[in-house]
């Protein structure tokens, strides 16, 4: 028997296809193969076929675009094909949220598997949309920090106004941009971005722990939570998003560099075919990572040097420094709340 394979979480990219244009948008262009229909049933036997030769035993499916409800019926026909089989803790599928439908909301709940992340666009989605999202039981909102709005704080309201309107709190998390080609540079952080973003996150801080805001509570809870999270990177090369440990294909068993980049030049090879077949173009996955000067930084744990797309790499050293000390003072401060909380009597 072969030894099992050492990747945990696996990407299946669906298409490039998006209703939405949006300028800061991560996924790069010429996405012509994976916009050919694929044969969910095919692929789902050619997969698992796969894994059972690889012995390999995945714990979590994230499903992608472009916008994954423009391909919701291959999605739901291969992870029925799939989830059977490999019975994944869970599976994520990422979404605009503007073409979700009452039939994904109920196919959702009735799959509590399913976790739902809607990213959250400044919040321009109509009231009668959010009350279709609000319906799914397992879901997320995410939203970005970018040059045009470096502090959570200007979502507040919109994100209340939506929690009012659909009865409920959904968690919500911000993460920085990605400055890579398919992100207009009108978008990009700089230093002095990254600085008014944490200063921004300290008055949150504040808001959280003594006005008891829970929106405020709830970006500081997802903050910490994707700090303590990056730090499992340690040891992972070439990068965070690329290693050993993530597979990203498409329906015809190409696999790719990045999620974020459908382009065939992205393409390292096929796992149904012994061959790769389009060449691909170089990329120096480690450029930053296997440097001198990242392998001896304190953060190197948890960003294992950063994205080899970004074309912000200072930008983004600085964000991951400010993040580093910031976290470690946060946690430490949770941790002395919890001793004295067990230190107090029952009342």
């Amino acid at each position: 028997m072969q030894n099992q394979s050492s990747f945990k979480s696996v990407n299946l990219l669906f298409g490039s296809a998006c209703n939405l244009r949006c300028g800061y948008c991560l996924q790069q262009e010429e996405g012509e193969k994976m916009n050919k229909k694929g044969d969910p049933k095919g692929f789902a036997s050619q997969f698992l076929s796969y894994l059972d030769r690889t012995n390999t035993k995945i714990t979590s499916l994230h499903y992608w675009g472009g916008e994954p409800m423009l391909y919701w019926k291959i999605i739901k026909a291969v992870y029925e094909e799939l989830q059977p089989v490999i019975q994944a803790k869970r599976n994520r599928i990422t979404t605009n949220g503007t073409l979700i439908t009452d039939e994904y909301v109920d196919f959702c709940n009735q799959h509590p598997d399913i976790f739902t992340v809607v990213s959250f666009h400044d919040g321009d989605i109509s009231p009668e949309q959010w009350k279709i999202i609000g319906r799914l039981e397992n879901f997320s909102i995410e939203a970005l920090i970018h040059h045009k709005r470096v502090s959570p704080l200007l979502l507040k309201d919109d994100y209340e106004r939506i929690c009012e309107l659909i009865g409920k709190r959904p968690p919500i998390g911000f993460d920085m941009i990605k400055a890579n080609n398919g992100c207009h540079s009108n978008y990009w952080m700089t230093h002095e971005d990254v600085i008014a973003y944490f200063q921004a996150m300290m008055g949150i801080y504040e808001l959280a722990n003594f006005e008891q805001d829970l929106f405020c509570k709830t970006v500081i809870a997802h903050f910490l939570y994707r700090y303590q999270k990056e730090l499992n990177y340690k040891g992972r090369k070439p990068n965070p998003c690329v290693n050993d440990r993530i597979l990203s294909v498409d329906l015809f068993g190409n696999t790719y560099n990045c999620h974020h980049n459908n382009s065939p030049t992205n393409i390292t090879g096929n796992i149904f075919k012994p061959y790769i077949p389009i060449k691909p173009i170089s990329f120096n996955l480690a450029k930053f990572s296997n440097t001198k000067e990242c392998q001896n930084c304190e953060t190197y744990a948890s960003c294992g040097g950063g994205c080899y797309t970004s074309n912000t790499h200072d930008a983004d050293c600085l964000y991951y420094k400010l993040r580093e000390s910031i976290a470690k003072v946060w946690l430490k401060n949770l941790e002395e709340h919890e001793r004295i909380r067990k230190l107090r009597p029952n009342l």
